[in-house]
C-alpha cells in the first residue's frame, strides 16, 4: 500500500517538528547546566573571597596594633594599615581593565562547554 503525498508530508512535518521540539529541550538543559555551573562557580569564588577578605582584614588589624605598640601610637598604626589598603586600592584602580577582563574571562570559560564541545554532538553526556 503505498501513501499519498499528503500523508507523506504530514509525517516529514512531525518528524521535524519532533526533532525541533528535542533539539530545544536539549539546548535549554544544556543551557540550565551552564546558568547552574555558573552560579556554582560564582557561589564559592564569592564564599573564598568573604573568607581572604576577613582573615586578611584580622590579620591587618593585628599589624595596625602591632605597629602602633612600636610607635607608642594606636592611631598611627592603625593610619599605616590604611595607607597601605589606600594603595593597594589604587592598583587595583589602574589596572581595573586587566581586572575586569580576567573576570570576564572567567565567566566566559565557565559558560562554554568543556573547551567547545557540544553537548549535542557527545555520544556520553554521562547521564
Amino acid at each position: 500500500m503505498e501513501k499519498d503525498l499528503g500523508q507523506i508530508f504530514n509525517e516529514l512535518k512531525n518528524d521535524v517538528s519532533t526533532y525541533a521540539e528535542i533539539k530545544f529541550n536539549l539546548y535549554k538543559l544544556s543551557l540550565y547546566e551552564k546558568a547552574g555551573k555558573l552560579v556554582s562557580s560564582l557561589s564559592y569564588v564569592l564564599a573564598l573571597a568573604v573568607l581572604a577578605f576577613m582573615s586578611i582584614f584580622f590579620l591587618f588589624l593585628a599589624l595596625g596594633f602591632l605597629l602602633g605598640e612600636w610607635l607608642e601610637s594606636t592611631g598611627a598604626g592603625i593610619a599605616i594599615v590604611g595607607g597601605v589598603y589606600l594603595i593597594l586600592t589604587a592598583i587595583l584602580i589602574m589596572n581595573r581593565k586587566r581586572f575586569s577582563a580576567k573576570i570576564m574571562n572567567n565567566v566566559i570559560s565557565a559558560l562554554d562547554d568543556e573547551h567547545g564541545k557540544n553537548p549535542a554532538n557527545e555520544e556520553d553526556t554521562g547521564v
